[in-house]
This record gives C-alpha cells, structure tokens and sequence, in this order.
C-alpha cells in the first residue's frame, strides 16, 4: 500500500532516489523506471571480477559489499551490516543532474565491508512511528525535556578498557578516555562506570539528565548510596576511585535541584545512543591520542592465574589477573580440583617414574597395561602414557576394584560423562540445603546407610533395617537381609521402600510421558496411546487401531512359541502349576509397557519403557538396556512374526 501510494507521488516529483536490486536480463520494467535513470549498478563491475575469477580457476565470488542489514533485524535490534545477497543500482529522475563525485559516494557505501548501520533517529514522517515504538520511545527518551546521554565500556583482550559516552542531541557532544589500573586485572563494570562518570561532568549540573546503559551493576552500585539512613561504604568496593567521583557528581547535581535518571536498556539491540556509545568505547582503546583516567594503583594483592577457554573441541589457556573476587575464588577451586585430578591419575600410573628412569631396561610384566602402552608408542609423552595406562586398565578392571583408588573418583572421572548439570544443582542456593547435601553424600558414598555406618564400625551389620521391619510385620524370617546401601534403599528391591519407590518411579515417568505428547509438533502422525495409565497386551489388543496391525489370534499363537522359551519365575510357579497349558499365552497378554505410540501412517510401534538407575556403575546404561529388551523379547518378537509388514521398536 505505501509502495502504490509513493508510485502515485512520484510521478508528480522530480528529486526522487531508489536504491534497489538490479536487473539480470530481461525482467520486467518497473515503474520508476519510465521517467528515471541508472546512475550507478555494481552488477557489470561484480560480474566481470567472478568471470576474471572463474578464467584462472578460482572459485572466489566477488564482494558485493555489506550495505544491507540482516533479515528480521528489527525483531533484535541487530543493525550489524551483512553481506549483500543482491546487486544493487541506484535511479532517480531523468532531469535530475548528478555529478560525479555524489556517484562515487554511492560505490563507496555499496563496497561497504563490516561495522555497524548508522542509527539516526528521525521522529518525523513514517519513521517516527518506528522509533516511538522502540524500548526508548516507550519510555519516553525522546521526549525527555533535558539531556539524553549513553554511555558504554569496552573491556577487550589482554585487560585494555576504554570508556565513552554520547550525547543523543548533540552528535558531536561525545568523550573517551582510556580506564586505567589494567594492572590489578580488568573488568566490563570499571569502564561502565568511567562513562557514567563522562556523561555527568558533560552534562552540565543544573540540567535534567537521562542516561541510558545496558549495565545491571552500574545501577546496582549507584543505587546503593540513593535515599538515606543507608550504611553505604566505598571500603571494599572494586573501583571505590571512579565510584568515589560519580558519588559526589551526583550529590552536585542533587543540590542545584537537576533530576538525574538512569535507564537500563538492553545490549546491541539497534538503540543509537548506546550503540553509538559502544563504538565510542571502542575506539578509545585503539585511539593514539585518547588520554588515560583512573590509573592510580591501590595496595591490594593481584592474583595471576590461566583461564581455560574451549573453542571448536580444542582448549587454550589464556592469560588473567585481578585482585581478590569471585573469579579469584573460582579459578583456585578450579585448580585445586585439577590438582586432585592430577594425582588420582598419578596413582593409576605410578610406574611411569620407574620407566622414565629405566628407559630400555624395564620389567614390565607385573602390570599388562604398561605392556600395552609401551606397545603404542605413548611411553616417551608423559600424558600419552598415562591415557594409555588409563584405558588399558579400565579394559582389565572390575566392579570389585575402583580404577582410580576409589569409587568417587572413579564416578567424577568417568570420560564422555559431563558432570556440569551436578554441579549445577549443588550450588544452586535456591535448592534447599537439605536436598543439595543428600545429593553430595550420595555421590561421595557417604550417606549413612548400615552399609557404611558398618563400614566406619558404628554398626555391627549391614543388613537393611527397612527390610528387617517389613518382615517383621509379615512375621516372616529376617535371616539373608540385602545390604543397606544407598542404591539399595532407592529400589523396588528394598521390601521397606516398595511401594514408595514405585509409586514415586510411576510418578516420574507420568511426567515424562506427558511431556513428549506436549512436544509433539502439530502435524506429527505420532499417537500416544496409553495417556491415562498403563494397559497391558490384552487391553491393547481391544482398540481398532492394534486389531488392524493383526489379530489377536495371531498374535497369541505367535506369543505362545516365544513365552515357552523363557523361564517360569519363582512367583509364577503357583500359576503355572495351576493351569500349564493357559500359563504362557496368560502372562502375555498380561504384560504391560509403561507406553505405547503408534505411527500408523509410517506403520511403526513403539513400546516405551522407563528404568531408574543409579549410573554410579560404568556401564549401567548398557545393563538397563538389556534389561528392557529381554523385558519385552516376547512382545516385540510375537509382533514381528505376527505383522511382518510393520516395525516395531523398544
């Protein structure tokens, strides 16, 4: 609509300009172009470079230039220019007279490479409904009646800070200073707070103020010293230089009576000011000419240390330091951990101090996994050797020995097993401290179960006491109690625990259930069948859509050949003995899924199955695996011989 309603415009105008995609070949001729000109296409020009390319062999395309932004940039905000799709030409009225020099300006613009879009706010015509509708024109900053600044800090690689602030009315109005004492370390909050600072000396104090920022601290730590009766105190605070003279800017603004108000926006979102700011900021730290504030060293201890970053599955190590924070505290329990590391992996491989001294005279025959190592050519690289040792020796291990000295160890050090979810939990301060500390004992087997309280000499026995009180109640012998462990405890196993853990593992498995059918994307041909709760074969078998994958007849003659072969449990002897010739179809049809999908269309199955487990074993996935397939060897047997034409999947 606004397209017709130009068109209609145009043609009465004679100082138009479109910028817009050129033509390839022969397509049709658009309007403008009746009583228009081209006075510049970068198509010939990229065109020859692809085809000069092509003739000696390079498969490199010509740069179009990055003049045009993203697609749906302003959902984001983002105004980073991206690599133009299209080539571009410019039009305008036949009598309108061009020079050369407004053409070059137009290639330079359309050759653009990188940066950002130059944001200039227009609050008149169509535009202005685009930037009254942004978060500032929201909250009224472009109405504001006094002075609207930003501020940015750019805290860059090897520790450099840059400061700058903007003024949105007066474009030229701007400031940068380097931010010094990069010596005690750096951080994004110092130069946040340095163009803060900035923007109040060049404000002046009579004059209302709007500062926008996208900094959560900055307002954090102004915030702390508004109102009164507080006990605010610069002791302790990591910039107590800057904040000490944004503090008393703020109290010479308060006396002459100049509101002063400060505005969090978000980061890189398309608002001029800030983004304006951000290059200020940038630019400060590479400006030859840029003077340095804020240098002053304090008498505080600098730590140094390596921070660990992973890119791409490689790790590099880089450089930090900064005086006492929580960064300190984090990278030293990190190093205390990879201490711990260190020597539960020297444990493993002790002999490698022996070879390395021996070299070619070495007895090795004690311990196969050496053997194995110096076979591969590791034996010379310390870290090789002790990897190979590692494997080596986990291929020989059992369950009876923990690889690394102990079975905590052992569960922390497990490879292709993240631990970061634990972790996670565990310092979650939300989580009460209860749960967190259960979820420690258990992972460092120190819950007190008898099991370990027996193992400490607390207890004279190990048996579980849950067990011993449920036969107790049936009147029942309590000789051969299970052990009481933790994972014990935890499992249907526990005669005490039964019904409690069951009710709480079809709880769990209710939850997910539902979950997948929540997930199912509209046009999915998945169905869920067993919503409400569980059915066993012989209820299934009652539904349409089970009776056309086959009958139940054939299902149950199927059935039958499979439930022969597997063993009668000592609960089923009882109904065995009772009826032997029923026994086997009946225990089918009475066998229950905890779910059942069905993909009629694709004419698949799917028996859903859902174990608990304790992973503190290595292999535990691989034991429940093989547990739910023999648990449903004859359904998805009998199925398969019964409706050869489907599939069915556990």
């Amino acid at each position: 609509q606004e397209k017709e309603s130009w068109l209609e415009e145009s043609s009465t105008m004679h100082d138009w300009v479109v910028w817009c995609k050129s033509k390839k070949g022969a397509e049709e001729i658009r309007p403008f172009e009746l009583s228009g000109k081209e006075i510049f296409s970068n198509y010939d020009e990229t065109k020859s470079k692809e085809e000069k390319n092509k003739k000696n062999g390079s498969k490199k395309k010509a740069h179009r230039g990055q003049s045009v932004r993203y697609r749906s940039w302003w959902k984001q905000g983002n105004i980073k220019m991206a690599v133009s799709e299209d080539h571009a030409s410019c039009w305008v009225h036949k009598d309108l007279t061009v020079t050369t020099k407004q053409i070059q300006a137009l290639l330079t613009a359309a050759k653009a490479s990188g940066g950002k879009d130059e944001c200039q706010v227009r609050l008149t015509g169509i535009e202005r409904e685009y930037w009254m509708g942004t978060e500032i024109g929201r909250l009224g900053g472009y109405g504001f009646r006094g002075t609207v600044t930003a501020g940015d800090g750019s805290n860059q690689k090897g520790g450099k800070m840059g400061a700058g602030y903007v003024n949105l009315r007066k474009k030229r109005k701007r400031q940068q200073r380097k931010v010094g004492r990069e010596e005690e370390g750096s951080s994004s909050n110092r130069p946040e707070l340095a163009a803060f600072v900035l923007a109040l000396r060049g404000t002046p104090v009579t004059n209302p103020m709007l500062y926008l920022c996208d900094n959560q601290a900055l307002l954090k730590a102004v915030k702390r010293w508004v109102g009164e009766g507080g006990k605010a105190t610069l002791v302790g605070a990591p910039d107590a230089d800057i904040l000490l003279e944004a503090i008393e800017e703020l109290r010479k603004r308060t006396t002459a009576g100049a509101a002063t108000f400060l505005v969090k926006v978000k980061a890189h979102r398309g608002e001029p000011a800030n983004e304006e700011a951000d290059i200020q900021a940038d630019k400060a730290i590479s400006g030859k000419d840029v003077p340095t504030e804020w240098h002053d060293r304090t008498n505080r201890a600098v730590f140094t240390w390596q921070e660990p970053r992973r890119k791409g599955g490689t790790v590099s190590y880089e450089d930090r330091k900064s005086t006492w924070n929580s960064g300190v505290r984090k990278a030293i329990r990190r190093g205390s951990a990879e201490e711990e590391v260190r020597k539960h992996r020297d444990r493993v491989t002790g002999a490698w101090k022996q070879i390395s001294k021996q070299r070619r005279r070495v007895d090795v025959s004690y311990d196969p996994s050496l053997v194995s190592a110096l076979q591969h050519g590791t034996w010379m690289d310390e870290e090789g050797f002790k990897k190979t040792c590692i494997k080596e020796k986990r291929k020989r291990g059992g369950i009876q020995q923990p690889l690394y000295g102990t079975w905590v160890a052992d569960f922390m050090l497990r490879q292709d097993a993240g631990r970061f979810m634990l972790g996670k939990y565990l310092s979650d301060k939300k989580i009460p401290w209860q749960r967190r500390r259960r979820l420690g004992m258990a992972v460092a087997g120190n819950t007190p179960t008898a099991s370990f309280l027996t193992k400490i000499g607390k207890m004279q026995s190990a048996g579980c006491r849950l067990c011993r009180i449920a036969r107790e109640a049936r009147g029942e012998s309590t000789d051969g109690l299970a052990a009481e462990t933790h994972g014990h405890i935890n499992s249907a196993g526990c005669e005490g625990m039964a019904t409690t853990v069951t009710a709480a593992h079809h709880s769990i498995w209710r939850h997910l259930y539902d979950s997948m059918h929540a997930a199912q994307k509209p046009k999915s041909k998945l169905k869920f069948v067993t919503l409400d709760k569980e059915s066993n074969m012989s209820t299934l078998w009652r539904r349409e859509e089970f009776l056309r994958i086959c009958s139940k007849e054939e299902l149950a003659e199927k059935a039958q050949d499979i439930e022969v072969t597997i063993p009668v449990k000592k609960s089923q002897e009882a109904r065995y003995n009772f009826d032997p010739e029923s026994f086997f179809v009946n225990r089918f049809w009475g066998r229950r899924p905890d779910g059942v999908a069905i993909n009629e269309a694709l004419q698949i199955v799917y028996m859903l199955e859902f174990k608990r487990s304790t992973d503190r074993d290595e292999g535990f996935l691989e034991v429940k695996e093989a547990e739910a397939n023999e648990q449903h060897k004859s359904i998805i047997g009998a199925l398969k011989a019964a409706a050869p034409k489907w599939e069915f999947e556990q």
